[in-house]
């Protein structure tokens, strides 16, 4: 079934705390974007969601995530790196939408406006939060995202995928474990965009025949023999 976007406003909406008080997304650390929604709804419920994000937010442990973000749990993906140059602003911002609905971590690197930047900055600062460790995967936008993922590719350990479609986002999960979604602001409509995240996120590395393929792309980064 595909989670639409009244679906995932009507799950943040649902929960709320002891008193019933409905919880919003709220910062709960310094830094830009880095949000998370209130707390359990239970001592047990969503022991691996709550054991990832436990330590990465001042001990802070999130809500209840919604049905997208509680099948992240096969990769682990719950602090998301995203960033944009100027032609990818808005669809950032939109993008920027479906992760606060969806009550998943995140961190917005810039760009804050639509004045002309380099995307090889943004790129940069996406890829290095994912291969250090600092984010477990990433979102970029850029005019067709093909600039930003060339410069994100660039650093060793991140797998950057320029992707257009639905299809295109899953099968970059699948095959190619991608950690990084490169996205075209002025080519891809914001529907689209968001159908494709929801996708990337909600899509499991198949492993299998894949991995052979993956070490040998790590060993032209030199980090695995061939």
């Amino acid at each position: 079934m595909t989670y639409t976007e009244e679906e995932d406003n009507l799950d943040c909406r649902s929960r709320g705390n002891d008193e019933g008080v409905p919880i919003r997304p709220r910062v709960i650390s310094p830094g830009a974007g880095l949000r998370v929604c209130g707390p359990p709804t239970g001592p047990a419920a969503y022991p691996l969601w709550r054991t990832c994000c436990s330590g990465t937010v001042s001990g802070s442990l999130p809500c209840r995530p919604s049905p997208v973000a509680r099948r992240l749990h096969y990769n682990l993906c719950v602090r998301i790196a995203i960033g944009a140059d100027h032609a990818g602003f808005e669809l950032k911002a939109r993008l920027i939408g479906v992760l606060e609905r969806m009550c998943i971590p995140f961190d917005d690197v810039g760009t804050s406006s639509a004045d002309s930047v380099d995307y090889p900055d943004f790129a940069a600062e996406v890829a290095r939060r994912v291969a250090g460790g600092r984010a477990d995967c990433g979102i970029l936008v850029c005019g067709t995202g093909i600039g930003m993922a060339i410069a994100a590719n660039k650093v060793p350990g991140v797998r950057a995928a320029v992707v257009w479609n639905e299809e295109s986002a899953r099968l970059s999960r699948a095959h190619n474990d991608a950690n990084i979604m490169a996205v075209g602001g002025r080519t891809t409509r914001p529907t689209t965009a968001e159908a494709m995240l929801r996708a990337f996120l909600d899509t499991p590395y198949e492993g299998g025949r894949h991995d052979r393929r993956l070490a040998k792309i790590g060993a032209l980064e030199g980090r695995t023999p061939l």
